[in-house]
């Protein structure tokens, strides 16, 4: 079923489809609308997009045991924590953000910086590399293994990343996918 992770193969179409009603779900709560056309719009994108993320389940190394599921081997409780404690700090650096650049003086001394980190799988990787890239003042640029190159907005920002105390973000992707809540 998985392959090297050069050349990944598809998984069968069928196993999209759980991936495809979370999908479809989450557009028909976001649009809020229910009339026959915007509920095959949102039918046709969640296919075909559970359909191209196949191949992603099949880079190896896997996200779940073999022959299992890997979108029912995910750790979606620990996920649901996760996202509200994402979701403050995005809160956070944005207010950081905009007292830097409303700032007579823009404090702004940008830098790139490279960090490691190890984590299990590539969607580990990427949730780490989003979650980044997601808070304002700071840019994942590239992931090659277990090494990341960011770029910061200013040295606080690059020092909140570039530490490993418990209750950052490198430590809670972590404790995400290693099963520590």
């Amino acid at each position: 079923m998985r392959a090297d992770s050069s050349s990944p193969e598809r998984l069968p179409v069928y196993e999209s489809l759980p991936l495809a009603l979370v999908l479809f779900g989450f557009w028909v709560v976001l649009s809020g609308k229910l009339d026959l056309f915007h509920l095959a719009a949102g039918a046709l994108s969640a296919a075909g997009i559970a359909y191209l993320s196949c191949r992603l389940y099949a880079v190896t190394p896997p996200v779940g045991p073999p022959g299992r599921h890997p979108f029912f081997t995910l750790p979606w409780l620990h996920l649901g924590l996760y996202l509200p404690w994402l979701s403050w700090q995005i809160v956070v650096a944005s207010v950081q953000v905009a007292r830097i650049v409303l700032s007579p003086k823009m404090k702004i001394t940008p830098l790139l910086f490279r960090f490691h980190h190890e984590l299990p799988h590539n969607l580990a990787r990427a949730t780490l590399a989003n979650s980044i890239t997601l808070t304002p003042g700071t840019v994942t640029i590239d992931v090659r293994g277990d090494e990341y190159l960011v770029h910061a907005l200013n040295g606080e920002s690059a020092e909140a990343l570039q530490g490993s105390r418990p209750g950052d973000m490198k430590s809670r992707v972590s404790s995400v996918f290693h099963g520590d809540p």
